[in-house]
C-alpha cells in the first residue's frame, strides 16, 4: 500500500488493460475523426478514409503515449514502461488481424 492506502500496481499488470483500452478508445472514436479529415477543405481532394482505416492512426497514437511518458516520470522509469507496453502493444497487435 502507499501512503494513501492507494495500492501500487505494477506495470506488468498494468499493461494488458493500458492497450486495449488506448485500442478500444481508437476504435470507438475513429469514424469522427475520418469523418473530419475527409472534410477538410485543405485538402486538394478527400482522402475518403472508411471508419475501419484506422491501423496509422492506432500507431501513432501508441508511439505519443510512448514517447510522452518521459513527460510524467524520471528516465529509468519511462524506459521500464515502454518496455513492457513495446511487448504489450505487439502482442496485441497479433490479436487484430486486420491491423497486425
Amino acid at each position: 500500500m502507499g501512503l494513501f492506502g492507494k495500492k501500487k500496481v505494477k506495470i506488468e499488470e498494468l499493461a494488458p488493460q493500458y492497450v486495449s483500452t488506448i485500442y478500444d478508445v481508437v476504435d470507438a472514436g475513429f469514424s469522427e475523426i475520418a469523418g473530419y479529415i475527409n472534410e477538410e477543405k485543405e485538402f486538394e481532394k478527400s482522402p475518403k478514409l472508411s471508419d475501419k482505416e484506422n491501423e496509422w492512426f492506432l500507431y501513432i497514437v501508441y508511439a505519443g503515449n510512448l514517447v510522452n511518458l518521459e513527460s510524467h516520470f524520471d528516465k529509468k522509469q519511462a524506459d521500464l514502461i515502454v518496455s513492457v507496453l513495446s511487448h504489450e502493444i505487439i502482442k496485441a497487435l497479433g490479436k487484430y488481424p486486420d491491423i497486425a
